[in-house]
């Protein structure tokens, strides 16, 4: 298989504007991923050939009716089913094309299992939804990594203004108004939702890094991915990750202690949240940002990461 077989789906369609315009118009991690593939490739184990589509934004090109190539499971369907292969992928609901049984896939926000509600419209009424993973994505070798953009700068001196916050949309799983629910009008906390799109008319673009930047810790709930690009965001800002999950998506569990560096608070609990926030002391704050900054470098970077897929193929085979 040569890369240019797959050269027509790797498109460039930017993430959803949360934020400042430069930071929404970086790439997805699979772009990046790829070019350090093809800094390294010769670092790859010679049994493995990479499958390098840009799932993230075909995936949106797609969905805004952008001109966009539609043989892409015939080009996948030529593979030889013979060899193995490996793919990153960064989409919220997984990869809905059938790939050769003998693939690696390292997925940063769902797997093949997951299942999500959401509220269209902010409303009471629910819809469940599946993730759109193929069906015979369950027979296929699954790795998590974290779900990052790219980096925030964190540039001033750290305070701590709010207890917690969550700047987000409120509509994109269940669990976020009821989290919100407990979390409102209580004391030091900031509570801004609103319903999911993909852009903002905030007039301070700084408006959400600088309110995360300024808390002791962040709620970062689970969205239409089983984790949100907020549990990472918390961290690269000086803060304290609070993740709320039916099922947890937490990437290098095998080699870190994510209680170190993040509280967990299964979807049951969320009405004892608050409270078990409350409990927490400015040592523990500190010992949890001094395990943050010890980890981070070589776990939550997109540097560390592709590491971590090189070194993860490259001892499994």
């Amino acid at each position: 298989m040569k890369i240019d077989n797959f050269s027509n789906f790797r498109l460039f369609n930017t993430t959803p504007i949360y934020s400042p315009e430069d930071y929404a118009s970086r790439e997805h991690f699979e772009h990046y991923f790829y070019t350090f593939y093809i800094r390294n490739k010769d670092k790859f184990p010679e049994n493995l050939e990479y499958i390098p589509v840009f799932w993230h934004s075909y995936e949106n090109c797609k969905k805004k009716n952008l001109m966009t190539p539609v043989d892409l499971q015939d080009r996948l369907n030529s593979l030889d089913k013979s060899k193995k292969y490996f793919t990153v992928c960064s989409h919220y609901l997984g990869i809905r094309y059938e790939l050769p049984e003998r693939t690696t896939v390292f997925t940063a926000a769902t797997d093949p299992d997951d299942k999500y509600g959401f509220l269209p419209h902010s409303k009471s009424d629910l819809k469940n939804v599946n993730s759109l993973w193929h069906e015979t994505s369950r027979r296929l070798s699954t790795v998590k990594i974290p779900l990052l953009k790219h980096p925030y700068d964190q540039k001033n001196e750290k305070r701590d203004n709010y207890f917690c916050n969550f700047v987000g949309a409120i509509n994109t799983h269940r669990c976020r108004k009821d989290m919100c629910d407990e979390f409102s009008n209580k004391k030091g906390i900031l509570i801004k939702t609103y319903d999911w799109k993909e852009l903002h008319d905030w007039d301070n673009i700084d408006y959400y890094p600088t309110i995360v930047g300024s808390s002791t810790f962040t709620l970062c709930p689970r969205g239409f991915g089983r984790t949100s690009y907020r549990l990472y965001e918390a961290m690269q800002l000086g803060s304290i990750p609070v993740y709320f999950y039916d099922n947890k998506f937490l990437p290098y569990e095998d080699e870190i202690n994510w209680s170190d560096i993040c509280l967990m608070i299964p979807l049951e609990r969320i009405k004892d949240s608050y409270r078990i926030l409350r409990l927490k002391t400015e040592v523990d704050a500190k010992e949890y940002r001094q395990n943050i900054k010890t980890l981070y470098r070589k776990y939550f970077t997109r540097d560390g990461i592709c590491d971590y897929i090189l070194r993860k193929l490259a001892d499994e085979n």
